[in-house]
């Protein structure tokens, strides 16, 4: 084994170890829910509203992810990247998206899953969205 490698190990274990302690733990007192999409290799949570619902990105698309665990994933059609921001108390998620001529657009998805653009300016990317359906950004 390489001569720095060993003592680094042997002296960190033991932070290894306390941080396996804790992560369960954190997520059986409610205080995190560890997740990803399944099959992924980067799960991005980027909000979540007073249900517990959270959206955010992973790969190259969204996804919603509901109290209850269920895990839906989304694109917004003829879209290469799909990046969710907000999700509102109804559900409604706001975010933008690429299209392949890399041009930012922006979207809603409501609850129902439809899928609607937003075009305000050359480039649109909602960044936030309310209660009442309002986006910023």
């Amino acid at each position: 084994m390489n001569a720095w490698v060993s003592p680094f190990l042997y002296r960190s274990w033991p932070l290894f170890a306390a941080i396996l302690a804790i992560l369960p733990r954190a997520a059986e007192c409610g205080n995190a829910t560890i997740f990803r999409v399944p099959g992924s290799g980067v799960t991005e949570p980027t909000a979540i509203n007073n249900a517990g619902d959270v959206t955010g990105w992973y790969e190259v698309q969204g996804f919603l992810r509901t109290a209850n665990g269920t895990i839906t994933t989304f694109s917004v059609p003829k879209s290469i990247l799909t990046t969710p921001l907000s999700i509102n108390a109804s559900g409604a998620i706001a975010g933008w998206y690429f299209d392949k001529d890399y041009n930012g657009h922006g979207f809603i998805r409501n609850r129902d899953g439809t899928i609607e653009t937003v075009e305000l300016a050359l480039s649109t990317e909602p960044q936030s969205i309310n209660d009442k359906g309002v986006i910023t950004g």
